[in-house]
């Protein structure tokens, strides 16, 4: 494969506002890469969900995992300057692969953080001979850091068959990572804390691993890690969906930062919001992310009848809902619109708190005229949930972007430099899918402090 080629892409809604002279909040930005998007060329290899950082100096760093034609998998970094540009001086022509487990596995990578030196810790799970959680560390300049763990890689085996979940890096170094363990009674939701070469950190949890807990597990059919962060106290917020009888809910667990359930928090040391869905529609958590003050930001999609929806929860730093915010209940659900068209599956895959309002970022499928094409939401809101008219068309964009390897849509959204940067992919089931970035502008401004129309 030649690793330098890259894909070039375009967006029919970009096209339209350039051809109309107007550039506005929520268009792709036309001095990022090709026309707004940079895609990865996976020519002879497929690729999955990509997970996606900028480092401190400004460049980014997207990683996927990807399937090798002699079978098993090995996962690709790529760095990024800040306009989309592959750097060629990061691993090998701009590209770092290393695996998770032997040369030739069944490698999974959940996701990815650059930690605050500029190092880059990526987390998944290998196959050994059994499943076995793994954490990897890479330079920043691609290569393996051979002071974590064995060469770059550090192994824990939890039994049974453990699912990655999230990973974060703390200003000291340590590394937190979360897990469902799944087995025939049921899921247990996990937590385990790394000292900075790889080593568990007993301090944390007992023996270095934390329980996490969302109530009597024998009445959740499963429970599932969505998503980590870290609040102002240094507490740790374990993102979860929780399938009980009735639904799906959207859950978050507050543990203190040695690894001990805060019983402080919604009383019992967690939270869980049930959206009271009928019977034709199902709920799906996709992240969590912090809020001003230490409030919290549950992400995720309604689908069925009606149309799919945005799902939210918003709750206080306490872990109460938000009053005023949504229904009332910390609940919101927003419609997406397409014009003349119809949307399903609808959900928001990240979004991020800035200047006093949440973006957000997911996917939905446009039909239209007898077809279903992938693509990106996106919507703004205010800090009571009420959509911000100055972004896009009403506080919302829907952009339909079609590459050479077929429609994208993103995974999760980083805020930097007046874009809100998209981590994309196809079809993570397609044998020629494609990773890369999107970037959107969200600061476009004339001289007189007016955004353009």
């Amino acid at each position: 494969m030649n690793t330098s080629h890259l894909v070039m892409a375009m967006s029919m809604l970009a096209a339209n506002a350039s051809a109309a002279g107007a550039t506005r909040n929520g268009d792709l930005d036309p001095n990022f890469a090709d026309g707004g998007i940079r895609m990865l060329d996976t020519t002879i290899i497929s690729a999955f969900q990509p997970a996606f950082e900028r480092l401190p100096d400004g460049t980014l760093v997207v990683g996927a995992r990807m399937m090798v034609p002699e079978g098993g998998s090995r996962y690709t970094v790529a760095r990024l300057d800040s306009n989309g540009h592959l750097q060629t001086g990061f691993g090998h022509g701009g590209l770092a692969r290393f695996d998770l487990g032997p040369a030739v596995s069944e490698d999974e990578l959940a996701t990815m953080k650059v930690a605050p030196d500029g190092r880059i810790v990526a987390y998944g799970m290998a196959y050994t001979g059994r499943f076995e959680l793994a954490i990897a560390r890479l330079e920043a300049d691609g290569t393996p850091d051979v002071a974590f763990g064995t060469d770059g890689l550090s192994l824990l085996y939890s039994g049974a068959y453990p699912e990655p979940g999230s990973v974060a890096v703390l200003d000291n170094r340590k590394i937190l990572v979360t897990w469902s363990q799944l087995g025939p009674d049921g899921d247990t939701l996990m937590a385990a804390r790394l000292h900075s070469d790889g080593e568990l950190d007993m301090s944390f949890g007992q023996a270095g691993v934390a329980t996490v807990e969302f109530g009597d597990a024998a009445f959740h059919y499963f429970e599932r890690a969505k998503g980590i962060a870290i609040d102002s106290h240094g507490r740790i917020l374990v993102g979860a969906e929780i399938q009980q009888a009735g639904g799906v809910n959207f859950g978050v667990a507050r543990l203190l930062a040695d690894g001990q359930q805060d019983h402080t928090f919604a009383n019992k040391g967690y939270q869980l919001i049930d959206f009271d869905l009928g019977p034709t529609s199902v709920a799906r958590m996709y992240g969590v992310t912090p809020g001003v003050e230490d409030s919290i930001t549950l992400m995720g999609g309604v689908s069925g009848s009606p149309a799919g929806r945005i799902a939210l929860v918003h709750l206080q730093a306490d872990g109460w809902p938000l009053p005023g915010f949504g229904d009332g209940l910390g609940r919101l659900e927003i419609p997406v619109f397409a014009p003349d068209a119809y949307m399903s599956t609808v959900a928001a895959m990240g979004g991020q708190w800035h200047n006093g309002h949440l973006l957000l970022a997911g996917f939905g499928y446009v039909h239209k005229n007898g077809e279903r094409l992938p693509s990106t939401l996106l919507a703004q809101l205010d800090a009571r949930g009420n959509l911000d008219r100055a972004f896009g068309v009403d506080g919302q964009r829907v952009l339909a972007v079609e590459t050479e390897r077929g429609p994208i849509h993103p995974t999760g959204v980083l805020v930097a430099g007046g874009r809100a940067l998209l981590p994309s992919a196809t079809s993570m089931y397609d044998p020629s899918g494609a990773v890369g970035v999107q970037a959107i502008i969200l600061d476009v401004l004339f001289a007189d402090g007016h955004e353009t129309d």
